[in-house]
């Protein structure tokens, strides 16, 4: 049961996860002190666009691009032994500096020694810029986010 709620973004999190595994305990302390939550990635990251800048398009599958499946953004790996990119199992060519968005994470692998996971701009698809942050894919605090309903 959702029983809290990101006063910045409004995500709901249930207060036993957030306490065993959920969230870090620097994040469960950011999140209680109200400054968001991993969601919002508290308080720099659009809620509705992942911080694209992008409308998200889920439903219209005929026209979504079948690279990113709407999101306008794709998880790419890059591995230390070998050097390169992989994505979706497969190695692929390094994403253009321009496109890459963010470091998700960093952890030790068997056959890499060390993955890190990036976030990456689709390079095959654009969209109409986000009605939440007007296209910059910054968090914009909205009014229906800090009521307690």
């Amino acid at each position: 049961m959702s029983d809290r709620t990101c006063r910045r973004c409004g995500e709901r999190w249930d207060a036993y996860g957030i306490q065993h595994g959920d969230m870090t305990a620097d994040e469960a302390a950011k999140f209680n002190k109200g400054l968001g939550c991993p969601a919002c990635e508290f308080g720099t990251k659009c809620t509705n666009c992942y911080g694209t800048g992008f409308e998200p398009v889920f439903t219209d599958w005929a026209n979504m691009c079948k690279k990113c499946l709407g999101k306008h953004y794709m998880i790419y790996a890059w591995g230390q032994r070998s050097n390169r990119w992989h994505h979706a199992g497969r190695y692929v060519a390094p994403p253009e500096p321009a496109l890459k968005m963010k470091r998700l994470d960093r952890f030790p692998n068997d056959y890499e020694d060390w993955i890190e996971d990036w976030k990456v701009r689709c390079p095959d698809c654009s969209g109409d810029p986000c009605h939440e942050c007007n296209g910059t894919g910054k968090f914009v605090q909205t009014a229906d986010a800090t009521d307690p309903a």
